[in-house]
Order: C-alpha cells, then sequence, then structure tokens
C-alpha cells in the first residue's frame, strides 16, 4: 500500500521525457507499480503528450514563409511624418493636467491651512511659556548668547593659528 504523501506527481513529466538520473527512475517505477492512481495518471499525461503532437502534425508553415520573415526583417521602416492632429497631444496633456492642479489645489490649501493652525498654535505656547516662565526663558536666551559668543572666539582663534 502506498503513501499519499509520496506519490511522484511532479517527477511523473520528468519519467515520460526521460529526463531523472537511474536512482530517480526506479523509484517512480517501483512506485508505478504498486500504485493505481499514479499509473493512470501517467496514462493520462501521455494521451495528453500523443493529442498535442497529433494536433501539431498537421500543421505546415508556408514554403515562402522564411524568405518573407528575411525580407521584413531586411527592410527598414521608414517614420512617418507626424499626423495634422500632432497639437492635441499637448493640448489633452496641459487640460489633464490643469484638472490635475485643481483637484490637488484643494489638499494643498487644506494642508496650508493646517500648517498654519500649527504654527499660531506654537506661537501661542511660545508667547505663554515666555509670560510664565520669565527666568527659565531668560536662562536660554543667556546660554543661547554664550555659545554664540564662544563659537566666534573658536572661529578667531583658529583663523588666526591658520595664518
Amino acid at each position: 500500500m502506498t503513501n499519499m504523501i509520496n506519490h511522484p506527481d511532479e517527477r511523473l513529466s520528468a519519467y515520460m521525457d526521460d529526463e531523472l538520473n537511474e536512482t530517480e527512475r526506479l523509484e517512480v517505477e517501483h512506485h508505478l507499480a504498486s500504485c493505481e492512481r499514479c499509473r493512470e495518471l501517467l496514462e493520462d499525461l501521455l494521451g495528453l503528450r500523443q493529442a498535442v503532437v497529433g494536433a501539431y502534425e498537421h500543421i505546415q508553415a508556408p514554403n515562402e514563409l522564411e524568405s518573407r520573415i528575411l525580407q521584413a526583417l531586411a527592410q527598414k521602416p521608414t517614420p512617418e511624418p507626424a499626423a495634422k492632429g500632432w497639437l492635441s497631444i499637448p493640448l489633452v496633456s496641459l487640460a489633464l493636467l490643469s484638472v490635475l492642479l485643481i483637484m490637488a489645489g484643494t489638499v494643498i490649501v487644506k494642508m496650508l491651512s493646517g500648517v498654519v493652525k500649527v504654527l499660531i498654535a506654537l506661537l501661542y505656547f511660545v508667547s505663554h511659556f515666555i509670560a510664565t516662565a520669565p527666568v527659565l526663558s531668560g536662562l536660554t536666551i543667556l546660554l543661547a548668547v554664550g555659545v554664540l559668543m564662544l563659537s566666534g572666539y573658536s572661529l578667531r582663534q583658529l583663523l588666526l593659528s591658520n595664518e
């Protein structure tokens, strides 16, 4: 009795085409000897292959096909002059761009409105912070001035040392 997990469904096509190595071929043959399901699947695949081969045996290419292909490849297509309606392409593009800008304009206005509201809120916060904590604000300003002066002094010393 065979295990359903070990069915070589994917390898049956390679088995039909003689693409398996000796070990794999023997494994598939051993399995086929004991598994009716896989034998039926192999017979179905062989029948399908025969049907496809049979369908294409009756198709004949025209005798002059090769020469027509070579002749078509040899001919260089000549560029066609611009049509009279060449102006319509830029006009349509401009119209589409205008519609896009109008649609995006409302979004941009709403975004700018939001940015202005955030800036107003920040200004309100900073002004109230300075009003409620003057000592802290004064210390912050003094620290900023001190850092600025120290940076200027360091820059001056650097410039003098390079002379």
